[in-house]
């Protein structure tokens, strides 16, 4: 059984179109992306 991500769909649907507005957000729930995983998705 394999896993499928629908991380840029989530994304489009709130409005969100460049994977570096995700760092904020996660920051405020504890997660910390480094510069070089928060690109290039």
């Amino acid at each position: 059984m394999g896993c499928s991500w629908k991380l840029r769909h989530k994304m489009a649907e709130q409005g969100m179109f460049q994977t570096s507005e995700l760092v904020p957000l996660l920051a405020e729930r504890g997660v910390q992306l480094s510069r070089s995983r928060s690109t290039g998705w």
